[in-house]
């Protein structure tokens, strides 16, 4: 890439020579002012917020901050043409194109974590509450109060048909389309990120272990995938499952075979990992500020 913008402090674009790039070129990394805390896809490109609150399109044209939200931002999404983000006590939809002002709508609980498969937004509250949002409107469309009872929750990941929720306690959630018809599988201790795609949830723990889960009408199906060591981050895009650890390294997970394969090497300190429109996206921090990393796999 080779794009600059200005967005308060300058966003510098700049070839890196990382290494290890699956896709025969080098990554690239666009700078960031302040260490990102999310990253979501979309189409457009990627957006990602930092942690002081600040929501970029990473692949725009000209890169500019779009909007701005409460310091210490629970997570990113896309839906329907709008980014979201949850604020520690809102969801703000933004227009990417900035034609139309953001919309903020508070939480009184306080949020976790934030999710957007088709026609829904998710947010999980620090009740344990679930709220489905309507993306093109931007209402609340649903309301699932403490749906998960004595639920500490670590990550919420949506795909359609169904809202995956993991917790401390070690327990991966269901729940259908409309919040409801919850039922759970323990998948073991310190999970720290959840994603769903190709029909399976996929857990990542702190021991390296990543859980490709199916429910089924007899039980659940449960492949365990060495994933490397520290898995900070999992996504699902392109037909794989995308795994960044804390040493930089970022791996693709295969739905049939189970199968891993080191894809690049992006360097430490990372923070989320997406895939958008034939990439997958590293954020990580580097010194004061951060960097996005496209990896072409």
């Amino acid at each position: 890439m080779s794009r600059a913008g200005r967005a308060g402090a300058a966003l510098l674009l700049a070839a890196a020579a990382l290494g290890g790039c699956g896709g025969g070129g080098q990554p690239a990394a666009i700078a960031l002012p302040e260490k990102p805390a999310h990253i979501a896809g979309g189409v457009g490109g990627p957006f990602a917020v930092t942690a002081d609150g600040r929501v970029f399109p990473v692949a725009a044209a000209s890169p500019r901050r779009l909007s701005r939200v409460a310091p210490a931002p629970r997570g990113v999404a896309t839906a329907r043409g709008s980014v979201w983000v949850a604020a520690p006590h809102a969801v703000v939809r933004i227009d990417p194109n900035g034609s139309r002002p953001a919309i903020r709508l508070p939480s009184r609980a306080g949020l976790t974590g934030l999710a957007a498969s088709g026609n829904a937004v998710w947010t999980l509250a620090a009740d344990g509450s679930l709220t489905r949002l309507d993306p093109e409107r931007a209402i609340r469309s649903g309301a699932i109060p403490a749906a998960l009872p004595n639920s500490r929750a670590v990550a919420i990941a949506a795909a359609p048909g169904a809202v995956w929720v993991v917790d401390a306690q070690g327990r991966l959630i269901q729940l259908d389309a409309l919040g409801r018809r919850l039922r759970w599988i323990g998948v073991g201790k310190d999970p720290v990120d959840v994603a769903a795609g190709a029909g399976f949830a996929w857990v990542a723990r702190a021991d390296g272990t990543v859980l490709q889960v199916r429910p089924g009408t007899r039980g659940w199906r449960v492949r365990r995938i060495r994933g490397g060591d520290g898995p900070v981050a999992i996504a699902f895009g392109g037909g794989r499952a995308w795994l960044a650890g804390a040493d930089g390294r970022l791996l693709a997970l295969y739905p049939a075979s189970g199968h891993q394969a080191l894809i690049a090497t992006v360097g430490a300190g990372v923070r989320d990992v997406a895939y958008s429109e034939g990439s997958v996206w590293v954020a990580r921090g580097r010194g004061r500020g951060g960097e996005i990393v496209e990896v072409s796999p």
